[in-house]
């Protein structure tokens, strides 16, 4: 099938486990996360080097590859990494794609990934690793990968890894110092609370606080980079972000997605690109 978006179009294969015919349909209309898309056009560009993870079955890697200089895509779920696979197959121009079944972790060996549906679908985690269906995958450190590679110049990096961002963005600020980069981080609150069940007071005094902390600490570790906004480009004020996290134990922000960087220089030339 060829899908496309703006003025990227290329093949997917519609057939087998995650082939998902629903969603390519819905990609090419437009309606699937046209604010991504917009930050990614604005992003991107001969001089950037794309790293997307979880990549899933490749929405966002394969229009990337389009717009970057070098795309590594990584997806744990075996499932998802099958079609992403397959789907890159079906480009071979797009040679300056890289794909690995592995997870980012905090450490280098193995990470533990479950869901509660089937997998492919998009909603394996690290918080779901209990679960009856989960497997083990092997665990890069970014910055180990990044060097190895000769990584230099400018990094856009996209990060959706369902509820583990909250412990692995902290340390990731840390790891892409030496790198010009602009991080673009889903946010899942509403995964953090959901291992607490129950309706009585302590039960939602336990959910709120499952939410809360790991938010208040993820907004410490973004609050020492001057440059953090939301998917409409314009900036977030931590203080008001903080407040809305004590108040309603809800996201990050009033978006679920931020963007922050380390470089005035790089984020004036995404800004104007913008």
């Amino acid at each position: 099938m060829k899908v496309t978006r703006n003025d990227v179009a290329y093949e997917v294969v519609t057939d087998g486990p995650a082939s998902h015919l629903d969603f390519w349909q819905r990609y090419s209309s437009g309606s699937w996360e046209p604010e991504t898309f917009r930050i990614f056009d604005a992003a991107l560009g001969p001089d950037v080097t794309h790293v997307d993870f979880g990549a899933w079955i490749g929405p966002t890697a394969l229009y990337a590859a389009h717009r970057a200089a070098r795309v590594y895509a990584f997806e744990p779920d075996p499932v998802a990494f099958e079609a992403l696979t397959r789907n890159l197959a079906c480009n071979p121009h797009l040679a300056q794609v890289e794909v690995a079944n592995v997870a980012i972790a905090l450490e280098p060996g193995t990470l533990r990934i479950g869901v509660h549906g089937e997998a492919g679908d998009s909603e394996s985690s690290v918080l779901r690793g209990a679960c009856g269906h989960a497997w083990e995958v092997p665990a890069i450190r970014l910055d180990d990968f990044l060097r190895e590679r000769g990584v230099t110049g400018r990094v856009f990096v996209k990060m959706d890894v369902e509820g583990y961002e909250y412990e692995l963005l902290p340390d990731l600020l840390h790891a892409l110092e030496p790198w010009d980069y602009l991080l673009y981080v889903a946010t899942h609150p509403g995964l953090l609370s959901r291992g607490v069940p129950g309706t009585s007071w302590s039960a939602k005094l336990a959910r709120r606080r499952a939410s809360v902390m790991p938010n208040l600490r993820l907004m410490r570790a973004l609050y020492r980079l001057p440059y953090l906004a939301g998917p409409d480009w314009r900036p977030l004020d931590p203080f008001g972000a903080l407040w809305r996290i004590v108040r309603h134990g809800g996201s990050l922000a009033p978006v679920d997605a931020v963007l922050v960087t380390n470089r005035p220089a790089c984020w004036a030339c995404i800004a104007a690109r913008g």
